[in-house]
C-alpha cells in the first residue's frame, strides 16, 4: 500500500496502518517518478495506491498505468478518505479484494476542510474577504465566518449524515492547544451520538473533518 500524506501526523497514521508513504498534497504534488519509486519499493507483487488529494490522482493514475496492471489506485483524494480505506487494506487479502473493500471505505468517508481565504471573492455561502476563514465540503463553500471554530461546526454538520459512527479531526500546523482543545470539545458537544478522533496532522488547512 503506497499513500500520498500531506502532514507529518496524517503520515504517522498512515504508516501504523501499514502505507509507505508519500509526502505531498495542496502546492506539493509528488511526481509520478516518486510514487513509482514507492511502489517499487514496497515488498509485494502489487500495490493500492491512495492519492489523498484531488490534485495528486492525475499523477497517481499516470505512476499505476506505468506500473502495469498489478498496480490500482483507490478513489481516495481526501485524508479522512485514504485513512478509512488504509483501515480497510489487508496484507492477506488479494489485490481485486483490497480494491472493492479499500474503494467501499473511500466512498463511505465524507470530508471537509477549514481554510483561510487567500483573496476576496463570492462564493455559495456567501461574500468572503481575504483573511476570513472558509469551509469547504466536496469543493464547494458552506461556511464563511471570521473564527475558525465557527467553521468548523458548519462543515461538521454538512459532512455528518445519517450512518455516520465516527468524526475524525485532523488539526492542521500552528493550531494552538487550547484551540485544539476547543475544536475537539465543540464536536463532542455538537455530536454527543458519535465517537470523535484527534489526529495532529500537520497539514495546511486549520482544519480537516472526517466523518465515516
Amino acid at each position: 500500500m503506497v499513500a500520498v500524506a500531506e502532514g507529518s501526523g496524517v503520515a504517522r497514521t498512515l504508516r501504523s496502518l501499514g502505507a509507505i508513504v508519500v509526502e505531498g498534497g495542496a502546492g506539493n504534488n509528488p511526481s509520478v517518478a516518486d510514487l513509482l519509486h514507492a511502489i517499487d519499493s514496497t515488498p509485494g507483487e502489487s500495490a493500492v495506491l491512495l492519492p489523498g488529494h484531488p490534485h495528486v490522482v492525475p499523477a497517481a493514475e499516470q505512476a499505476a498505468a506505468h506500473a502495469g496492471s498489478s498496480v490500482r489506485v483507490i478513489a481516495a483524494a481526501s485524508a479522512p478518505a485514504a485513512i478509512a480505506a488504509a483501515t480497510a487494506f489487508s496484507p492477506a487479502a488479494s489485490l481485486e479484494e483490497n480494491v472493492e473493500s479499500m474503494g467501499e471505505a473511500a466512498a463511505a468517508a465524507r470530508s471537509g476542510e477549514v481554510v483561510r481565504a487567500l483573496r476576496d471573492a463570492r462564493t455559495p455561502a456567501g461574500d468572503v474577504h481575504r483573511g476570513e476563514w472558509l469551509g469547504m465540503v466536496d469543493g464547494a463553500a458552506v461556511a464563511v465566518e471570521r473564527e475558525p471554530l465557527q467553521v468548523l461546526a458548519s462543515v461538521a454538520r454538512s459532512v455528518a449524515g445519517h450512518g455516520t459512527a465516527v468524526l475524525t479531526l485532523i488539526v492542521g500546523h500552528g493550531v494552538g492547544a487550547d484551540e485544539r482543545r476547543g475544536a475537539a470539545d465543540l464536536l463532542r458537544r455538537e455530536h454527543g451520538e458519535l465517537r470523535v478522533d484527534v489526529i495532529d496532522g500537520g497539514q495546511a488547512s486549520r482544519y480537516v473533518v472526517g466523518a465515516e
